[in-house]
C-alpha cells in the first residue's frame, strides 16, 4: 500500500511509465532513487517537483505505515519494535550462537543449487545491462538492477545466505529475459523478428534461448527429484517418520498434559495432550531446568553441527555451556532424563520421574519373594506326605 501510493506520486498520473505496453501496466516496489533521477534527467522535471514528489512518497509511506500498524505510535511499543528488528538482524549476522559463514563464496554452491547455472545467471545480468543500455524500457531494466544490486550485497554480503533471501532479487532479474526474447514464434523458421531488430540482436537472442533452454534440460532431472519427494512427504520424509517413531515411543506415558520440548526443524504438529517449545538458539542445562520440560526431542544433525570442532560459539562461555549438554545428549545420558528412542535422525528423552513410574517395570519386594518360597516349600512338603 505505501510502496504504491508513493510509486503513484513519484511517476505522476502516467502509471506508465514503467511500460511502454498500453496493455502492460506495472506498478511495483521500485528503488526510488531510480525514478527521481529518471523524473529530473530523462523527462527534464524541474528540480523543485521532483523534491516535492520525493517528499510526497515519504510522507505516503510513513502514513501507510502507521495505519497499518497503529500500535507503533506508542514510544514503547515502537522502541521494542526497533530493538527485536536489531537483534534479529544481529541473529542473521552473526548467527544462532555461532558463527555463520557470510560471503559469495561460501553461499555459491546453494546459488547454483536453487538458482541455476553461473552461465545462466551471468547470462541474465547481461540481458538486464544491455536492456539498460539499448532496451525498449529502459528505466525498467534500471529500476531491476538497482533494486539487485543492494540487496544482493546484504544477501552475500552481511548476513548467512538462504536460498529464500535472495528470492525476491532473482525473480525481477529472470523477468528481464523477455527484453531479449523474440515477440513471436512461428514452426517454420527458428523465430522471426521485427524488420528493424539487427542481427546482433537476433544473435544474442538465439544464444539466450540456447541457454534457457540448457538450463530447463539440466534441471528436470533435478526438479523431478523435489516434486516427487514433496508427493510422498509423508512417506518418505525423515521428520514425519520420526514424530510417527515418536508416538510410539512415548505410548507408556499415561493420558495426561505434558510440555515437550522439540528442536525447530522437527515435524511436530498439534497432538493431544502436548504443551510443545521451540527454540533456534543453543540450549544448555540452566534452559531444560527452567522449563521443566517433560519429554526433549533433539535433532542428530544439530548435535553434530554443535559437536563440530571447527565450528565457533559468538559467546565462548555460553557456547561451552551448550557443547556439554550437547555432548551429554549425544552419549544417551542427559541429567534427570533418560533415552527411550532413538535414530539416525534424532533422539527422545523423558524424565526419570516418568520413566521410572512408567517404563521400569515394578519390583517385588524381598518379603514378597520369601513368602513365595515358604509357600512354595510347604506346597512341596504336603505333597511329598
Amino acid at each position: 500500500m505505501a510502496c504504491g501510493l508513493g510509486t503513484i506520486l513519484l511517476c505522476g498520473s502516467d502509471v506508465r511509465l514503467f511500460s511502454r505496453h498500453e496493455g502492460n501496466r506495472i506498478l511495483f516496489r521500485a528503488d526510488d532513487f531510480c525514478v527521481l533521477t529518471y523524473r529530473l534527467v530523462g523527462e527534464k522535471k524541474a528540480l523543485i517537483k521532483v523534491v516535492l514528489s520525493g517528499l510526497g512518497y515519504m510522507l505516503a509511506m510513513g502514513l501507510a505505515y502507521l495505519v497499518s500498524n497503529p500500535l507503533l505510535i506508542s514510544s514503547g511499543i515502537s522502541q521494542k519494535y526497533f530493538e527485536v528488528l536489531s537483534e534479529q538482524f544481529n541473529v542473521l549476522s552473526s548467527g544462532y550462537g555461532v558463527v555463520y559463514e557470510v560471503g559469495l563464496i561460501s553461499s555459491w554452491p546453494s546459488v547454483l543449487e536453487y538458482y541455476g547455472h553461473w552461465v545462466f545467471l551471468l547470462s541474465i545480468l547481461g540481458v538486464c545491462i544491455w536492456g539498460v543500455i539499448r532496451g525498449p524500457n529502459r528505466l525498467l531494466q534500471t529500476i531491476i538492477i538497482t533494486w539487485m544490486i543492494p540487496i544482493s550485497i546484504l544477501v552475500f554480503g552481511f548476513i548467512h545466505f538462504k536460498y529464500q533471501y535472495w528470492l525476491p532479487v532473482i525473480l525481477p532479474m529472470f523477468s528481464t529475459l523477455a527484453v531479449i526474447l523474440p515477440d513471436k514464434i512461428e514452426v517454420r523458421g527458428l523465430f522471426t523478428m521485427k524488420n528493424n531488430d539487427s542481427w546482433a540482436k537476433r544473435l544474442l537472442a538465439g544464444l539466450v534461448l540456447s541457454v534457457v533452454a540448457v538450463q530447463f534440460t539440466s534441471y528436470v532431472y533435478s526438479d523431478a527429484v523435489w516434486f516427487n519427494q514433496r508427493v510422498h512427504a509423508a512417506e518418505n520424509s525423515y521428520a514425519i517418520l520420526f514424530y510417527n517413531q515418536a508416538l510410539e515411543a512415548l505410548e507408556p506415558l499415561p493420558s495426561g498434559s505434558y510440555y515437550v520440548y522439540h528442536d525447530v526443524r522437527m515435524y511436530v504438529p498439534e497432538t493431544d495432550g502436548w504443551v510443545t517449545e521451540a527454540i533456534f538458539e543453543l540450549l544448555d542445562y540452566d534452559y531444560l531446568q527452567q522449563r521443566n520440560f517433560d519429554v526433549v526431542m533433539l535433532m542428530q544433525q544439530r548435535i553434530n553441527d554443535y559437536l563440530n570442532p571447527e565450528v565457533v560459539g559468538i559467546d565462548s562461555e555460553a557456547f561451552t555451556r551448550s557443547q556439554v549438554f550437547y555432548k551429554d545428549a549425544n552419549n544417551g545420558n542427559l541429567k534427570g532424563y533418560h533415552l527411550v528412542f532413538r535414530n539416525d535422525f534424532g533422539l527422545i528423552f523423558v524424565k526419570d520421574e516418568l520413566y521410572e513410574a512408567n517404563y521400569v517395570p515394578p519390583q517385588k519386594s524381598v518379603s514378597h519373594k520369601y513368602n513365595q518360597l515358604v509357600t512354595s516349600d510347604r506346597l512341596s512338603l504336603q505333597q511329598s506326605q
